[in-house]
């Protein structure tokens, strides 16, 4: 059972981590620089995993700038839950975007 939860769990928070990176990369440069640099999120409502319970899970956001790089910001997004036997599991799934890279590209002409 403990594996089963522990695989059910790692499922749900991938396929949120992974819808939370797809949003980020539809956003042009201007619109993810408005976003908070910290910030908690839920999943999307279009994510159904009925064995899951969602308020188990905290999902967060934090996007830096590295090393002091101008034109690109890191987003780092994970996941914090408890198992069925009170132990702690984290995911998270990081990634860059560059100012006039390839996201910015595609979706930054968009109004």
């Amino acid at each position: 059972m403990l594996q089963n939860d522990t695989a059910r769990a790692t499922s749900y928070v991938t396929q949120v981590l992974q819808d939370e990176a797809e949003q980020i990369r539809l956003l042009n440069w201007s619109a993810l620089q408005n976003l908070a640099r910290s910030a908690t999120f839920t999943a999307s409502e279009t994510i159904q995993f009925p064995e899951v319970q969602p308020d188990k899970f905290v999902f967060k956001r934090e996007i830096t700038v590295p090393n002091g790089e101008s034109g690109l910001l890191q987003i780092r997004l994970s996941a914090e839950w408890t198992g069925i036997k009170d132990d702690t599991h984290q995911l998270a799934m990081v990634f860059n975007y560059a100012e006039n890279g390839m996201h910015d590209y595609y979706y930054g002409l968009r109004p």
